[in-house]
């Protein structure tokens, strides 16, 4: 469970969210949308820990969380296997993700990578962290649709069982979520619970 109690966040002179409590229960897999610039990035960075809040408190239960961002973040001089492996520190399970999202790339620079299979290393890093949260923002951004299907459909085999934050604008990743939450105001003050496949939600 993660409880956000009354949670303010602001950069310079902007506040972004506004006094906002929610809970994100254990085992849901949660979708976060609104318009863009409106503070979905900002709120899984908060819930990270990676962005300072200017007030109010986040509680969690879990000890570690996975965190797909929506660029890949690759460490320059590492092949895609050991960026893999940095995290997870277990060569097999590193292999096992890496192999599973872009095979036959483990001795790969970044630099020799498409963005999309930067991407899908940075999404196999993620998952073989193997944390029982995992934060994704929009994290299938760039894919073409064929990659992105087998690359949904593994991330969607990791999630059975854990609590996720989707952050996206895509109906059809949406649809995927027990939940679907949107920011609708700015600054965020509330999230709005819109049901899956709801026009509502557009």
């Amino acid at each position: 469970m993660i409880k956000i109690d009354k949670l303010s966040v602001k950069f310079q002179n902007q506040v972004i969210i506004d006094d906002l409590s929610f809970t994100f229960e254990q085992g849901i897999f949660y979708g976060l949308t609104g318009a863009s610039g409106i503070g979905k990035t900002t709120l899984l960075g908060a819930i990270a820990g990676l962005v300072p809040t200017s007030h109010g408190a986040i509680s969690s239960d879990f000890q570690k969380l996975g965190y797909i961002f929506q660029d890949a973040r690759l460490f320059p001089w590492m092949t895609a296997l050991e960026n893999v492996e940095c995290v997870c520190h277990d060569i097999k399970k590193a292999e096992y993700y890496l192999n599973k999202l872009l095979p036959n790339a483990a001795n790969k620079f970044p630099h020799e990578l498409s963005g999309g299979m930067k991407q899908r290393v940075s999404i196999a890093r993620a998952l073989s962290y193997d944390a029982p949260l995992l934060l994704l923002d929009e994290p299938f951004k760039g894919l073409d649709e064929e990659t992105k299907q087998f690359t949904v459909d593994a991330v969607m085999e990791f999630i059975k069982g854990r609590t996720a934050i989707l952050v996206s604008h895509d109906y059809g990743e949406l649809a995927l979520c027990d939940k679907i939450l949107k920011m609708e105001r700015s600054p965020v003050s509330s999230l709005t619970e819109v049901k899956s496949g709801s026009t509502s939600f557009e």
